[in-house]
Order: C-alpha cells, then structure tokens, then sequence
C-alpha cells in the first residue's frame, strides 16, 4: 500500500493505511474530496485533527536568514522563535481564515495565538497592546501600577460570566481583574478589606474579647457569606470569632440558648460526675434548650461541666455506662 498524499514525505512508511469513506465524519471534518484516496496514518491524522493534508500549516517548513523575523508589528521577540510560519492565504488550520495573512511570515507564538483565537493581538488574552501605560484604570486600586500583570478589557468579553460592558477599553491590575472576574464588581468592601486600628473592635455586645482578634470584618449591606442573613448587621464591625459564628450558625450567641457560667463555685450538677470542678467549661442548662435534639426539661437550671454536656447532648443521659 501507498499513501496518495502527493506531499507525503514517506508514502510507503506507515504502521497503518486507511482507505477514505467519502461519508466519514472522522473529526469532524469533510472527508468527501478524499473520498477513494489511501492515506498513511500521519497524514490521516494530520486531516482529522487540522482539516488539511499540507504539512506547512505545521509549519514544517524552515525558513532562512531575513525570513526569520515575524511580519507582525506586535510581536515582542520578532526573531526569536523555534521556528517561523509562512502562511499560504488557502491554509483552514484551527478553522481559521488565514486569507488576510497570505504570504507573510509568522513567529510561533504569533501562529498559535492566530490558530486558537483568530487574532494576533495580545490584549484578547487579557494583556495590555504595545506602548500601553500600564496602570489600573480602577480609582479605587490600592496599587494601580503594582502589578505582575495587567489586563486590557475589550468589548464583548464574557470571562467568569460577568458582564464587562462597563469596563470596555479599561486597564486593570491582576488584583483587579480578578476581584471583577470572581464577583462581578471592583469594589473590595465585599471582600471585608483590612480595616484601620480605629475601627478595629467587635460591634456584638456579648463578645468576650471585643479588641483582641487577628481579624475585624465589616459588614456589606449585601453580604451573603455563608448563605445567612446579614441585613440586620449592615455596618456592624465584627472579630473573626463572631463573625465565622454567625456565618455558620446564623447567630451571634455563643450557645443557641445555654448560657455560659462565670459564677463563681463553679460546680457540675450530676452527681456522678468524676470531675465536678474540673472543666474548661460549665453551661447553664435552659429550660428550652434543644441542643442534640435532646429533651433537657429535667434538667432546667442545672450547670453540668463540659464533658457531662457533651454526654447528655450527644446520648440523652448523664451516666458514663
């Protein structure tokens, strides 16, 4: 067998012939004016992944001295490249339209970017043209123009499902950009941003240590963290502690309805308890406690340790059998 590629380098080499249905659908692709024709298995693949059977959309070419420069006045390293592409204006790789860059010479990375997206230009990835100021077009960027990368936003841009229209021909910083992508806004407030020291004090009255936390967090009108409402707590200011117990639990209080004991003569009220004064911690039991699904009416008023709690909350009964 042979392969009928009129520009196959190693027409009788191959592991694998295929003759040529004209109905396949192999790919894709439109196999009708093969259809007959015997193709190596390099060259079937080159058809079914890239829609040709010429080895230069590959760019297999090699190309020599002033050739090798880039055509495109936007390349960054016009001559450094592993190898340049010389464009035949009938080329259809990656379902492109090569017909506008018929004759010229591209870098690799220049063909690529063609290939994929169906343009040359740079900032379709995000990244600034050449000669842009790079510098965050957002008033409220804390670093405008400290940034490993910026963005350059263009009409129709759909990225994270957010609408840009807002923003076409804007400049962004990496922190920027992705603070819009993400949550489809710039503003950092819904992302409690640090807080000055003056503000630095927790708003719930029942906080134990209202000045002393790593972290305060304010509170957006909007916040939805956690899936809780947060309406009510719209400019409150709370710790880290407060804050990631009202985000799971929906609730400021530290024991859903038993109150902590901070009398002195702390003391468990079950009798059979091996250490009634010995525990981090005593809760106060209150009549309409649920805690554990539990039935605490007997127990109403009772202060148990910690460890006795625990027992009653998670089997119904006091005694450690």
């Amino acid at each position: 067998q042979r392969c009928t590629n009129i520009l196959c380098d190693k027409p009788d080499q191959s592991p694998k012939f295929v003759q040529i249905d004209g109905s396949s659908t192999s790919g894709g692709k439109d196999w009708s004016s093969l259809s007959g024709s015997v193709l190596c298995s390099a060259c079937y693949s080159r058809f079914k992944h890239r829609g040709t059977l010429e080895r230069y959309d590959r760019s297999k070419q090699s190309l020599s001295g002033p050739a090798r420069r880039c055509s495109y006045s936007g390349c960054e390293k016009p001559l450094e490249s592993t190898h340049f592409h010389q464009i035949d204006g009938n080329s259809t790789a990656g379902g492109r339209d090569w017909s506008s860059l018929a004759g010229r010479v591209v870098c690799h990375t220049c063909y690529e970017r063609f290939r994929k997206r169906g343009t040359l230009e740079r900032f379709d990835f995000g990244k600034p043209g050449p000669g842009t100021h790079r510098r965050c077009s957002y008033e409220g960027c804390e670093s405008p123009e400290n940034s490993n990368q910026f963005f350059y936003i263009r009409e129709n841009k759909k990225t994270g499902g957010q609408d840009w229209s807002s923003l076409a021909g804007s400049m962004l910083c990496s922190a920027c950009y992705q603070q819009f992508k993400l949550r489809g806004t710039l503003e950092r407030s819904l992302r409690s941003k640090p807080l000055e020291d003056t503000y630095r004090r927790c708003s719930y009255e029942g906080c134990e240590h209202p000045d002393q936390n790593r972290r305060f967090h304010f509170i957006a009108a909007d916040k939805k963290a956690g899936g809780q409402d947060w309406s009510h707590l719209k400019g409150a200011v709370l710790c880290h502690a407060c804050y990631c117990r009202y985000k799971k639990r929906g609730t400021l209080e530290r024991f859903h309805g038993e109150k902590r004991w901070d009398e002195s003569g702390r003391k468990c009220a079950n009798v059979n308890c091996d250490q009634p004064h010995r525990t981090h911690k005593f809760v106060e039991i209150d009549a309409d406690t649920t805690a554990g699904g539990q039935d605490w009416g007997g127990l109403a008023g009772c202060t148990l340790c910690h460890a006795c709690y625990q027992r009653y909350r998670l089997r119904g009964r006091l005694d450690r059998v």
